[in-house]
């Protein structure tokens, strides 16, 4: 059975071969279409991520549509993820605080980004959606929230308080006056 994919340079990973695929490979572990150029929307996304429960380790590449739908549906669906890798993912607290209930093993955690990309709304990242990793994920050893500038210092009392085993941070904001550098 196959436990680990990973689609390099591949084009035209639609909704159909997603659909596929989780029929295919409920056993999955480790997924990786970092390289891919997916014509895939976030809902056929939840619906791939929301059937493979051995999912440990996912990551995602710049074209893909990751939303707090995703994250839900990640916490849902993947009790057991330790990785999670994307770029430019649109999500906000709401999405962190879902993934840190559903996802306590997580251990790595990258969602750098810019707020001009990655806002949903008025709303972004900020030092709640951190706080609440940092609380449900105890194992946290890697976490990436580099660009999201509505994170102050308080997320990095969060981390300091509960993330014991947090050994790499990268939370650069890419302006000034706001956000931690």
């Amino acid at each position: 059975t196959l436990r680990a994919l990973e689609c390099a340079d591949a084009v035209g990973c639609d909704d159909g071969a997603m659909a596929a695929l989780a029929r295919a490979a409920p056993g999955l572990q480790e997924l990786s279409l970092s390289r891919t150029v997916p014509t895939v929307d976030s809902s056929a996304l939840c619906d791939l991520i929301g059937h493979m429960p051995a999912l440990t380790h996912l990551s995602l590449g710049l074209n893909y549509d990751v939303r707090d739908a995703s994250l839900r549906a990640l916490a849902a669906g993947c009790p057991r993820l330790r990785q999670l890798s994307t770029q430019l993912a649109g999500v906000t607290d709401g999405g962190l605080i879902a993934l840190s209930r559903g996802c306590p093993e997580l251990r790595v955690l990258e969602l750098p980004g810019t707020d001009a990309w990655c806002r949903v709304g008025s709303e972004s990242v900020s030092d709640n959606g951190v706080a609440a990793i940092a609380r449900g994920c105890r194992h946290l050893a890697v976490l990436d929230i580099t660009g999201r500038t509505a994170v102050t210092d308080a997320a990095l009392c969060a981390l300091a308080a509960h993330s014991r085993r947090l050994h790499t941070l990268r939370c650069e904001a890419k302006r000034s006056g706001g956000g931690i550098s």
